[in-house]
């Protein structure tokens, strides 16, 4: 019998700390939570709504087996959001749109022209209206029997990207032996959005500066975050391997020679745009919501799609609060892009058999394996900012998707080069052209000029990914990624790793094999009763706090030997920075190394002034109402001046590529002694973030790896 948790809190502690004697688990699920169950049954056949007891689907007269009834559980969206801001301070933790700044000519969420049009359409000043995330995403529960569980989760866009799976809702789940078509369960999922962007939340605590005024809350839907086949299920859409596979634009996928399925060109020919303008869209160069009704219109009745339309999506009841579900549902920066990334370092270092392509003409770099090894144990990371420190090769098909990311913009630079040389430096400079832009296109900041040079960048590298892998590698159809960076912000936003790691923790709190949905039904009203009462009972911390914050950054573990100064510090944008000391030179992870924008960026249209200085932390100091950091810079070699592939990305004032700035080779020991004219003195909101070093190079991370990648 467990002896943790409120329940026994509530036992041990006299009632004096409570702020409500009288409550117990049941009385929170009881009074707290709805405890009605709320499901549908579906037939798997035809997509129908069935009575439950029902021996026969009323449409398609199938008869409804186990393996041909599916469930919808619904939740209360309303209750979940009313919870966490009473009793787990989620306004506490919102940055409302009022309080966001940007400069225009830089990369970021608040200033990306998806959340201008969000915030155009609400009362900015009121501080009412938060944007949300929807992701719908199945998988398995047993590895050897066919059972799915497909929960349908809502984020909130302004909560730190740390928190956000503290704040996740769950406004329902699927189950069933059968995969079930999402359109049959969207037409609820769109009533419940409805409801909390129209009527909104009221809360009778939780609001205000004090935490503690009453109000009401507005959420309003700005994406819609899929995987590839459940994009298209969801928009009614034809599946990417089609003839118009895109959903994003009309361009027309080939068949691979030899078979093996379609892949896409480069680029969107005139031949595509004339057959889009021939069925009367009007705007042919990218899907709209406003063609694609016309196109579902115009299907003929014998017809399987029109331009790759099936028909009109359930989601089309949330037009009135602005949800265009075309526009609104990008790509999944996990499974599109880091997707990719994997197919690459497979097809160099896997074994033959395991290869995604065993007819590929890349390289076959399996024997450098150990070379490579080794030289990766050499790798410092920055704690708490990239998951786990690189572990070998051998383990590649284990390899989650923020590693896959680590070796784009960090591992893959710094070893690469020792083993793609000579004849095979093209595939160097192709990998770097996908790593160069990624780095922009997720970097918080990032000037506008860099971002969309990465329109050539990846132009080039998909130009030259069917000459150096195969046609087989180009799957998805890369040319919109720069469009829903400008749209949405920082791709590594746009990711479902939040989401995917919540699976886990669903599947770990079921047992057995029957009656799965009620069981899950029962732990999700039970872990949201269980949050209600750690809310409700403030038991003191098992370990003494002694954190400060101090301008959003949070300072911890003062040093005793050092008035004022700490040794640790969690910075806004979500990196984790310590002062140096020399004992960390043996160490593996380390997180004193930051990176910058230089002291002359102050022309974002000037591109030679996008340069970096790289640092070394010495000193956290608050002082007054910021922190201090006392930083010793690090000499670094400039940037080559020649382009890192021809005709794409070149340093400086290139027409079209965007440079490759953020791994510098250093000119000094960074582990050494600095002088003291390097030392300098600046505010800790300034830093871009920390970087993973070695011996001789330098690299700086776009962004923090959340516990969630």
């Amino acid at each position: 019998m467990r002896t943790d948790g409120p329940a026994a809190a509530i036992r041990k502690h006299p009632a004096s700390w409570l702020q409500d004697p009288h409550v117990t688990l049941s009385t929170a699920q009881g009074s707290r939570v709805n405890k009605k169950v709320n499901c549908t049954h579906y037939c798997l056949s035809c997509l129908a709504e069935v009575p439950e007891q029902a021996p026969a689907c009323p449409c398609c007269a199938a008869a409804l087996t186990a393996d041909l009834r599916g469930t919808y559980w619904q939740l209360d969206i309303l209750s979940q959001v009313r919870q966490l801001i009473e009793t787990q301070g989620l306004l506490r933790k919102v940055v409302f749109p009022a309080d966001q700044s940007a400069t225009e000519e830089s990369l970021s969420r608040s200033t990306s022209s998806r959340y201008q049009y969000f915030k155009a359409r609400i009362d900015v000043a009121a501080k009412q209206h938060v944007s949300g995330t929807v992701n719908i995403d199945s998988f398995q529960v047993f590895q050897t029997a066919t059972y799915s569980i497909c929960p349908v989760y809502l984020s909130i866009n302004e909560v730190p990207e740390r928190l956000k799976g503290k704040f996740l809702i769950i406004c329902g789940f699927w189950c069933g032996r059968r995969k079930l078509n999402c359109t049959a369960f969207l037409r609820l999922l769109v009533q419940q959005l409805n409801i909390l962007q129209s009527r909104g939340v009221e809360y009778s605590t939780g609001g205000g500066p004090d935490g503690l005024s009453a109000g009401r809350l507005f959420v309003t839907i700005l994406v819609l975050l899929l995987d590839a086949p459940q994009r298209v299920e969801a928009t009614c859409l034809q599946q990417f391997n089609a003839l118009f596979g895109c959903d994003h634009c009309y361009i027309q996928t080939a068949p691979v020679p030899g078979g093996g399925g379609r892949f896409f060109p480069p680029d969107v020919t005139n031949v595509h745009l004339a057959e889009a303008e021939r069925h009367g869209c009007q705007n042919v160069t990218r899907r709209t919501l406003e063609d694609t009704v016309h196109l579902a219109g115009n299907k003929a009745p014998a017809a399987s799609n029109l331009l790759g339309v099936k028909s009109v999506s359930p989601l089309i009841g949330l037009v009135r609060q602005g949800f265009d579900y075309i526009v609104d549902s990008p790509f999944c920066y996990l499974h599109q892009t880091l997707g990719g990334v994997k197919y690459i370092i497979c097809q160099l270092f896997s074994q033959m058999d395991r290869k995604p392509d065993k007819y590929a003409v890349n390289p076959d770099l399996r024997h450098d394996i150990p070379t490579v090894d080794v030289m990766t144990a050499q790798i410092r990371v920055p704690r708490g900012s990239i998951q786990r420190p690189p572990r070998s090769l051998r383990d590649l098909h284990h390899f989650r998707g923020h590693e896959f990311e680590a070796w784009l913009l960090a591992y893959g630079p710094l070893v690469l080069p020792h083993v793609l040389h000579g004849e095979y430096e093209r595939y160097l400079q192709h990998f770097l052209l996908l790593s160069s832009s990624v780095f922009w296109l997720t970097l918080e900041g990032a000037p506008m000029t860099e971002v969309a040079g990465t329109r050539a960048n990846l132009r080039q590298f998909g130009h030259q990914l069917h000459g150096l892998y195969s046609r087989r590698a180009s799957t998805y159809n890369m040319h919109k990624v720069t469009d829903y960076a400008e749209m949405f912000g920082p791709i590594h936003l746009l990711s479902a790793a939040q989401f995917e790691a919540h699976h886990h923790a669903l599947l770990s709190q079921l047992h057995g094999s029957r009656s799965l949905g009620a069981e899950l039904h029962a732990v999700i009203q039970t872990e949201v009763a269980c949050r209600e009462l750690r809310g409700r009972v403030p038991l003191p911390p098992a370990v003494p706090d002694n954190r400060q914050e101090v301008d959003g950054v949070v300072v911890t573990h003062p040093l005793r030997r050092t008035d004022g100064c700490f040794r640790h510090a969690l910075l806004p944008n979500g990196f984790r920075i310590e002062a140096y000391s020399p004992r960390l030179r043996a160490r593996r992870t380390v997180s004193s190394f930051v990176g910058m924008f230089a002291d002359n960026w102050s022309h974002p249209s000037d591109r030679s002034a996008h340069d970096f200085l790289f640092a070394r932390v010495e000193a956290i100091m608050p002082r007054g109402p910021r922190v201090i950091l006392r930083i010793g810079l690090l000499p670094v070699e400039p940037p080559p001046p020649q382009p890192i592939f021809s005709g794409a990305a070149s340093q400086d004032n290139a027409p079209g590529g965007c440079s490759f700035r953020h791994v510098r080779r250093l000119r000094c020991d960074p582990f050494g002694e600095l002088p003291e004219a390097d030392m300098r003195e600046l505010d800790a909101r300034r830093i871009l973030g920390a970087c993973v070093l070695t011996d001789t190079h330098i690299v700086l991370l776009s962004h923090a790896q959340a516990s969630h990648a």
